[in-house]
């Protein structure tokens, strides 16, 4: 595009074109909230995607579609950024990782779908300095379900995510969850207020785990 500038859809349909490049790079260089109109392309290339700061950009999904998909086999960054508001009828709200995500600095709230609420993990899940919240779920995982290898928080807050069902903050199916300097309060569910753990084994270092509620 000229200039390199265009929308975020126009920017992720050029990124997955080019099949024989390297990594790839989005920056942002607005600020207020980006309302999706329509789903957004899924993540089908290695890409890095940059914000201005979680509390000045958002990615909204408007209450009606998923923000961002990651395909199987790709390697992905997200940073400085909020995604919110997404919806979707079978699973992840707001974020369905299949590929390796890692995001800094990131808030994902207010996102619901019946599995998954905030983030399904099907794969691998590095997050560091971000804010799960506020997220739901009519069945499992409102903050994360995950049937992936691992999932890994350091300095996370996870809280006020509700599940109908199972695990208010975690949803962990399969995989190993890895949590250090974390604080997981405030979340709800029928079983495991705060997580309800299957899988591997499972390693919390420095970790606040307290006034959940599982009715």
């Amino acid at each position: 595009t000229s200039g390199g500038v265009c929308t975020l859809r126009a920017a992720i349909q050029e990124v997955n074109a080019q099949s024989a490049c390297g990594l790839a790079t989005i920056n942002f260089t607005v600020i207020g909230t980006l309302t999706l109109g329509s789903a957004l392309p899924n993540i089908d290339h290695d890409l890095n995607i940059t914000g201005p700061g979680a509390n000045s950009l958002s990615g909204s999904g408007a209450n009606l579609y998923r923000p961002f998909t990651i395909n199987s086999g790709k390697t992905v960054t997200i940073s400085a950024l909020t995604i919110m508001n997404g919806k979707e009828s079978g699973q992840a709200g707001g974020i369905q990782n299949s590929g390796t995500l890692t995001m800094t600095d990131c808030t994902v709230k207010s996102n619901n779908s019946p599995q998954g609420g905030g983030i399904q993990n099907d794969g691998v899940l590095t997050m560091t300095g971000c804010t799960i919240s506020g997220n739901t779920s009519s069945g499992s995982g409102a903050g994360f379900a995950m049937f992936g290898t691992s999932t890994t928080l350091t300095n996370c807050t996870v809280s006020g995510n509700t599940a109908s069902s199972t695990g208010g903050g975690f949803s962990i199916s399969s995989g190993t969850l890895n949590l250090t300097n974390c604080t997981i309060t405030n979340n709800q569910a029928t079983d495991g207020g705060a997580m309800n753990l299957s899988g591997s084994s499972h390693l919390f270092k420095n970790t606040i785990i307290a006034s959940n509620n599982a009715t």
